[in-house]
């Protein structure tokens, strides 16, 4: 490579640095890649599956469940679910109730 030094030669003082001093960290990283790639070819369909859900839901004439909905998309546990999902395993929950036309 005409003198250039190899990437792997470039990151490995670091792997070893994050190895020995932090072992949880490439431990995590690792499951959270081997979660993530296991997961993509269910993640885009449990989301359109999501996504068809909370629009039936939002096409009924009962107000009342669109207000529960409504209430359930903007809790805070539901935010941090949605996000951990993402972040861990791909998976992209519905996170506002679409607008009736």
């Amino acid at each position: 490579m005409n003198g250039a030094p190899e990437l792997s030669n470039l990151f490995q003082p670091l792997l070893d640095t994050l190895a020995a001093r932090h072992g949880w960290v490439v431990c995590a990283v690792t499951w959270v890649g081997a979660l993530r790639t296991a997961f993509k070819p269910v993640s885009g369909k449990i989301g359109r599956y999501l996504d068809r859900a909370v629009a039936r839901v939002a096409e009924t004439e009962d107000p009342a469940d669109d207000l529960v909905l409504q209430r359930m998309l903007s809790s805070r546990w539901y935010r941090v679910l949605a996000f951990t999902l993402d972040l861990i395993a791909s998976i992209k929950l519905p996170l506002t109730l679409k607008a009736k036309p």
